[in-house]
């Protein structure tokens, strides 16, 4: 450090992709900005295992392909596939509860039947006592092909057309009959779902290229009439979000343990056969791809020397960039071998290691990870168009942008929101708070209680009178209105996020309008002119004079406003699509009416109702601290507020 000036100097080789870069570049970033900055960073790791209570075709060795779901050389020995036993649900319990750590299983739950003895399904009684201790998700009922019409009369399958050469599709009903289907199976036995989440076997229905370009028209369809949000995706193929209609499609990370294995010996196979030249004894496909071709490992060893480490550090350098997005299993990964479990068990160990407790994984349910990654979408496309910017002076951060960005800010700890005694800012993570922040109703309602107050005349008059009426219009006549301004008036506004917030800051405008009114009445005129007198600007007066006295009720406003849009539903209902983010109060709402309520579900909605009155007590308790040793007339304040004066 030499003259104010501090140098950092990195003193080993890397690259951006390298893992001794990936552990220290957030702390670079922190370094450089001294922890305040645009950003909101966590360390993900979402675990899939698809196609539990269905089998997975096994590899065979000698034949080196996968009899029954590909083409094998004449005389191939069968293989059985695999399935998970009651031995496997046990483990994976134990697993959860020595790892801190919880698994997502994709189901198909009308398989279960074709594995019943004496009329149950060993695996299904498994489970269902600890079917809570996991993450369902919807794979469909019977994992059946819901794309084009495969035809397999040429290689590689194209799509089959009618006579006028339209394509055909996989009909609407059977793509509903695996959604619902699956839903009402889960009910039935006590598996915890989300209904809005929906996971195609082998991705069918969804786009493939070169074969089938688009989404199939009825899947689309489905996915609407379903209310199904989030979509996985193939991340190899896909590797950005995208919409699949009125959901959002969330990419999933392949992984080098394959879906036809369970014993180290058949995943070293397959990986010699993919992976080697035709001279080694391998497909020869790096040879025809004009890449790399790698020796033969033993199939032995060649597990836990090679294979299984690479998947460890594939999937460590991704758990540590700030990726959200979920890799996948499949359920013959949790049997025989368990090919599953050292591969993760390994990452959490070298993460554990390197990390400090107060940053640990992000380990979330599908559709928390599609979450995550749409709010980084939305805001890499407001910083590509530099719309956003912020300032640090003295000890306050400011931020400016369009109205409606949600823009992800992170800063040190303590921090608080609008003044020093503020609510807290964030939530820790790593040494420090961060928080996506859409700040609007409140800043709107001031400038508005501003302009009421000090502006004499028939307009503010007439806006004093609107403020007032919108505590008497029923929300649901409003939020219909909002949906009709928004679905003919302003049709460039689409429903979602942008739409829901727009409707919340007009519903919720008035508190912090009608509060700051008071306010104003009770400190009058006389601090303004002081400042005038001694020579401030306007702005210097605002800034200096009345945004600090006008504080307390902001505050309070705050919170009000807070309270009230946290268990909003009608108006958010209403304005949503299904690809936006889901409030909490629809989620309630969507999942007791799809029929999947309970003690959990009434537990939440119980804590949510019970925290809207403290936040509200809160407010008031605050507010009465800040404006401790005044004294103000409230019947001249609700005067002034009603427009009795001026």
């Amino acid at each position: 450090m030499s003259a104010g000036r501090e140098q950092m100097e990195v003193s080993f080789g890397y690259n951006y992709y390298q893992l001794q870069y990936r552990y220290l570049a957030h702390g670079v970033a922190d370094w450089v900005t001294r922890g305040i900055h645009l950003g909101y960073w966590r360390n993900y790791l979402t675990v899939d295992s698809d196609d539990v209570f269905n089998a997975d075709a096994e590899w065979s060795q000698p034949g080196k392909c996968t009899p029954n779901d590909s083409t094998c050389p004449p005389g191939t020995p069968a293989t059985t596939p695999s399935r998970m036993t009651p031995a496997d649900v046990t483990f994976a319990t134990s697993w959860q509860n020595s790892h801190d750590f919880k698994l997502e299983f994709l189901y198909n739950g009308g398989a279960s039947s074709r594995f019943q003895v004496n009329g149950t399904d060993p695996l299904l009684s498994a489970i269902k006592p600890v079917a809570s201790s996991f993450w369902w998700v919807n794979h469909t009922y019977t994992h059946q092909w819901l794309g084009c019409v495969q035809d397999f009369t040429v290689t590689p399958w194209r799509c089959a057309t009618d006579g006028s050469g339209t394509t055909q599709w996989v009909d609407a009903g059977t793509i509903n009959g695996e959604i619902t289907n699956n839903i009402t199976w889960a009910k039935q036995n006590g598996i915890p779902i989300e209904p809005d989440e929906l996971a195609p076997g082998e991705y069918s229905g969804l786009r493939i290229l070169p074969q089938q370009p688009v989404d199939n028209p009825n899947l689309v369809q489905a996915i609407a009439s379903n209310g199904i949000r989030w979509v996985p995706l193939d991340a190899s193929r896909e590797p950005a979000m995208r919409p699949i209609g009125s959901a959002l499609g969330v990419p999933r990370h392949p992984i080098d343990v394959f879906y036809n294995v369970s014993t180290k010996a058949s995943e070293v196979s397959e990986y010699n056969w993919i992976y080697d030249s035709a001279a080694d004894g391998g497909s020869g496909l790096c040879t025809a791809a004009g890449t790399s071709c790698l020796g033969p490992l033993s199939l032995k060893t060649g597990w836990d020397s090679i294979i299984a480490p690479r998947q460890i550090t594939t999937m460590l350098t991704s758990a540590v960039q700030n990726d959200p997005r979920p890799f996948m299993f499949h359920q013959s990964n949790l049997t025989s071998d368990r090919l599953l479990y050292p591969v993760v068990s390994g990452v959490l160990s070298s993460y554990r290691a390197v990390f400090a407790g107060n940053a640990p994984i992000v380990n979330q349910r599908l559709s928390a990870a599609g979450a995550a990654m749409h709010s980084q979408d939305q805001w890499a496309q407001a910083s590509a168009a530099g719309t956003v910017s912020g300032y640090v002076q003295g000890s306050t951060v400011t931020i400016s942008g369009p109205s409606g960005t949600s823009v992800p800010v992170t800063a040190p700890n303590g921090t608080k929101v609008g003044t020093a005694k503020g609510a807290a800012f964030g939530s820790a993570y790593g040494g420090e708070l961060s928080a996506y922040t859409t700040l609007i109703a409140v800043p709107i309602g001031v400038a508005f209680a501003l302009g009421i107050n000090r502006w004499r005349g028939r307009v503010p008059s007439s806006f004093n009178f609107v403020m007032i009426l919108s505590f008497v219009v029923p929300e649901l006549i409003f939020g219909v209105a909002m949906f009709f301004v928004f679905t003919q008036l302003f049709s460039g506004i689409k429903l979602g996020l942008l739409a829901e917030v727009l409707g919340l800051v007009t519903w919720n405008v008035s508190w912090p309008a009608i509060l700051v009114q008071a306010r104003l009445a009770g400190i009058g005129r006389q601090y303004e002119e002081a400042a005038a007198d001694l020579g401030a600007t306007q702005f210097q007066t605002m800034r200096r004079v009345l945004l600090p006295l006008l504080a307390p009720a902001i505050f309070a406003s705050a919170i009000l406003v807070f309270s009230g849009v946290i268990d909003d539903f009608v108006i958010v209902d209403l304005l949503s699509s299904n690809g936006s983010n889901t409030p909490m109060s629809v989620i309630i709402y969507s999942t007791q009416h799809g029929g999947n309520g309970g003690p959990a579900l009434n537990a939440l909605a119980t804590i949510m109702l019970v925290f809207s009155f403290v936040v509200a007590a809160a407010g008031y308790a605050g507010y009465r601290f800040m404006t401790r040793g005044e004294r103000i007339d409230g019947r001249q304040a609700l005067a002034t507020i009603a427009g009795a004066e001026g």
